[in-house]
């Protein structure tokens, strides 16, 4: 096989295009190239198109006598204050979204183990409902609750010694 790619890559080499003012210029050069460009362009439109969606505000209130934007840090300390003072909660974070025209708010929770899942759901119910009061209106949330098992598997069963 390694005489035969070398055979290829010879064979290759004596593959030219003539460019107006550079001269002869070798295909398999050319076509890295265009490979890379092309796979360039392939990159920066899948990045552009990560954060689409984020947004940075909840909700924003246009009236007569003047604007009210709510900001996303509003909607972080509310909502995962009172979770993370629980002890069956290890952390609590929110993100928001636009949705078409709406927007929405992410609340992502990770439970300790064993947590009874029951009472962290009312928690953030109660949480939520204290939110949609101060707001005076109600936006979707989406509660997200996971456990940090994946995160075990990682860790050295002896932790102190």
């Amino acid at each position: 096989p390694a005489t035969q790619v070398a055979a290829a890559w010879e064979s290759a080499e004596g593959w030219t295009w003539q460019a107006m003012g550079i001269g002869p210029v070798s295909m398999p050069v050319l076509l890295a190239l265009a490979a890379a460009v092309v796979l360039t362009v392939l990159l920066v439109v899948f990045l552009s198109s990560r954060r689409r969606g984020r947004s940075k505000t909840v909700l924003d209130v246009v009236t007569a006598t003047g604007r009210t934007t709510v900001d996303r840090n509003v909607v972080d300390a509310v909502l995962t204050e009172p979770l993370i003072r629980r002890p069956d909660v290890l952390s609590a974070r929110t993100g928001t979204y636009r949705v078409g025209s709406t927007r929405a708010v992410e609340l992502a929770v990770t439970v300790r183990p064993g947590a009874p899942l029951a009472t962290v759901v009312a928690a953030a119910e109660a949480a939520i409902g204290e939110w949609d009061d101060l707001l005076g209106s109600r936006i979707p949330i989406l509660l997200h609750l996971s456990d940090r098992r994946w995160r075990e598997g990682f860790r050295s069963p002896t932790r102190v010694q």
